[in-house]
């Protein structure tokens, strides 16, 4: 073979290589022909993808997925607000009604209309039903009483018919509507006083009930044992009543008592009888101040014996007192369920001390 591709024959003559067929050139052209088309159809058919966000509606809250184009759209043509499409339309409609005050005090009025739909209409329907009922007999009263009426005697040549008694009715339907909305506001309020009143009486019952369990379970604190130091037998005797910080516990706990069962005599009176428990501020400040001195009472009297069942607990470890728990186990044991009982007797009384300073704001 030759240098440059060619072939040689046998003589020794350079044969030329045969050169390539029309059709397969054809073929070849063809194909890069319908590659390339293809790939411009492609990028004809991909379009521009815009980002697509949440746009929250200033008025009623609804959200919606705009683009940002039509964000700066809305906000341009409203003033700088963004607002959903029923929105819009409700806007115009104002603006259309009211023509002396513009686009921006139609908008403030659609604005102030969702913002009172949120807070009541939502919570209290029946209450939002009966405000927008009193609006339209309202409305309805003052066109009658600005369109002057028209005689209906022209063609039978009687007096006129007066409308007085149409919009005297109409006045009684409205205030019939102003009554049915004051009843509906005083009902909710009194159902939140007696729920507030409910959890009072209920803080008062569950400190007389601690505070009654905690004398019961101390009072049942005695107990006898032998207890060994050195290999010394030493006969034990323990009772409440032998240290004066149990005894203060007990003392403390009966004034708790007395305390927690005229409270909750009184409320549960007033409940039945539909007054309230706390009628005035006077009242609320003597119910708070009594709370908490008789929290910090049971609270010290608390502190006071679980200082004394530490000692038993753990005893003296510079002196050889023994542990005396591990021999009066029935003694230590109900005096530590009796002082938990007393912590959670202080727990209701500060429960209630913060609940009469709640009381003292709203009244």
């Amino acid at each position: 073979m030759a240098a440059n591709g060619r072939r040689k024959s046998v003589s020794g003559s350079v044969v030329k290589p045969p050169p390539p067929s029309k059709l397969a050139q054809a073929s070849l052209h063809r194909t890069l022909s319908d590659i390339s088309l293809d790939f411009h159809r492609e990028e004809k058919g991909l379009g521009t993808i815009t980002e697509v966000e949440k746009a929250k509606c200033e008025c009623c809250g609804m959200r919606e997925e705009c683009t940002m184009e039509y964000i700066e759209k809305v906000r341009e043509k409203f003033l700088g607000k963004w607002i959903c499409g029923l929105c819009s339309e409700a806007v115009k409609e104002e603006r259309e009604k009211k023509e002396e005050n513009g686009l921006e005090g139609a908008l403030k009025e659609h604005m102030s209309a969702c913002l009172r739909f949120n807070k009541l209409g939502r919570k209290y329907p029946a209450l939002f039903q009966a405000e927008a009922m009193r609006d339209m007999l309202r409305k309805s009263t003052r066109r009658s009483q600005s369109i002057s009426p028209k005689p209906m005697s022209t063609i039978h040549n009687k007096p006129a018919i007066s409308r007085t008694s149409s919009l005297e009715s109409r006045k009684e339907e409205v205030k019939k509507v102003d009554r049915m909305n004051r009843n509906g506001e005083e009902e909710v309020a009194e159902k939140k006083r007696r729920r507030r009143e409910g959890v009072q009486v209920s803080l008062r019952g569950g400190c007389l009930a601690a505070s009654a369990t905690a004398i019961a379970v101390m009072l049942m604190a005695t107990e006898k044992g032998v207890a060994d130091i050195y290999g010394l037998p030493l006969p034990l005797n323990s009772s409440w009543s032998f240290s004066p910080s149990y005894q203060y516990v007990v003392g403390a706990c009966t004034v708790t008592i007395l305390y927690s069962l005229f409270h909750l005599c009184l409320g549960i009176y007033r409940l039945l009888t539909g007054s309230p428990i706390t009628p005035s501020r006077s009242q609320a400040w003597l119910c708070f101040i009594f709370d908490q001195l008789f929290s910090y009472l049971i609270m010290s009297a608390g502190s006071a014996g679980i200082g004394v069942t530490n000692l038993n607990k753990t005893g003296i470890k510079h002196t050889p007192l023994p542990d005396f728990c591990k021999t009066l186990s029935y003694f230590c044991n109900h005096v530590a369920l009796s002082l938990l009982l007393v912590l959670l007797s202080f727990i209701f009384l500060a429960s209630s001390s913060l609940f009469n300073v709640l009381v003292l704001s709203t009244l």
